[in-house]
């Protein structure tokens, strides 16, 4: 596990209610995140997770509850502060071809935002690209190229890079591998948990397969119905599950070795 020292965010009764408070998509959820650690946060379809998300980067607003970003509450910055944020919390998105525009090269769709919050300069902005498609394991003459020349796991490291250009100190990955073919999933995981690494980033990692959750999590959040039901270490949580849900979600995952099927009924 990563070395963890104190909580880069921690979330306090975050609520998001629609319709009146008809639809709690949120309802009462509390966790933190340390610094160097992801946590991961799984649940079915409709469950709350991907609101959740959204919150944290600002992108709705909660109905109650505090966000805090390095002790910082997030609904009480200034104009400035929040925009200063704004580079330090990344999302990575589960459909990242929906958020290029298909019109930009994929030079111009990492550029633009670099410039656009004077992360770099001009004169270095072209090598900044460089080590950023090396980083994620793309050729250099991809920023030449548009979002329809590239396959679904390729377009998902060019948010990947665009992600870290702005060099962020949280991700957001919101079910980032669940459209990308199984031994895809398992490259795009492998690097996230090198960039991790090499980058001290701190990561929310969403899903709603606990397997993938599993392999790149410190701790993992379950949660069910806008509630989280059950959070542990990643080992404990597989080894000693204490919520019926959280016991579902772990017999659902498949085994392909016909020999342990056994163990697991046990």
């Amino acid at each position: 596990m990563n070395e963890i020292n104190s909580p880069i965010l921690a979330v306090s009764g975050l609520k998001k209610y629609y319709n009146n408070s008809s639809i709690r998509a949120v309802d009462d959820v509390s966790f933190t995140i340390n610094q160097g650690e992801t946590l991961g946060l799984v649940g079915e379809s409709g469950c709350g997770k991907s609101t959740i998300a959204k919150l944290i980067v600002q992108l709705e607003k909660p109905s109650e509850g505090k966000i805090l970003f390095h002790n910082q509450d997030l609904s009480t910055l200034n104009k400035e502060d929040k925009h200063k944020n704004k580079t330090k919390i990344q999302m990575i998105f589960q459909d990242p071809y929906s958020s290029l525009n298909p019109r930009k090269t994929i030079g111009d769709a990492i550029k633009d935002p670099m410039l656009y919050h004077q992360i770099c300069e001009k004169e270095e902005v072209h090598k900044e690209i460089l080590r950023l498609l090396d980083l994620v394991g793309l050729p250099a003459n991809s920023m030449d190229r548009y979002p329809k020349d590239f396959s679904g796991g390729q377009r998902q490291r060019i948010g990947i890079a665009r992600a870290l250009s702005l060099k962020p100190e949280l991700l957001i990955c919101d079910e980032p591998v669940s459209a990308l073919d199984v031994s895809i999933q398992a490259q795009i995981l492998n690097l996230l948990k090198t960039i991790q690494k090499e980058l001290s980033l701190s990561m929310l990692f969403i899903g709603h397969g606990l397997s993938v959750v599993h392999y790149i999590s410190d701790r993992i959040a379950v949660m069910y119905q806008g509630k989280i039901v059950e959070e542990a270490d990643s080992i404990a949580l597989f080894t000693n599950p204490g919520h019926d849900y959280t016991k579902t979600l772990i017999s659902s995952i498949p085994i392909l070795d016909p020999t342990l099927r056994n163990i697991r009924k046990a």
